[in-house]
């Protein structure tokens, strides 16, 4: 796989951005409703990815306008 858009609604997207970017357990991430974020993975099962950005519903409003 080169890449993958996951959608989906909270809680459940905020435990699979966790799953991707913590080794240790799972971590409470502060996702808004209707955000979009891009995590760079290499390995899906090496919990290794990084948060490139993170945009909210005002950002993605402001970019639309």
């Amino acid at each position: 796989i080169q890449s993958l858009l996951i959608c989906g609604h909270l809680p459940s997207i905020q435990a699979m951005s966790s799953f991707l970017l913590f080794k240790e357990g799972s971590v409470d991430i502060d996702i808004q409703n209707a955000s979009l974020l891009k995590i760079s993975v290499e390995d899906f099962y090496s919990h290794s990815g990084k948060l490139m950005w993170y945009l909210t519903a005002k950002q993605l409003n402001l970019i639309g306008s």
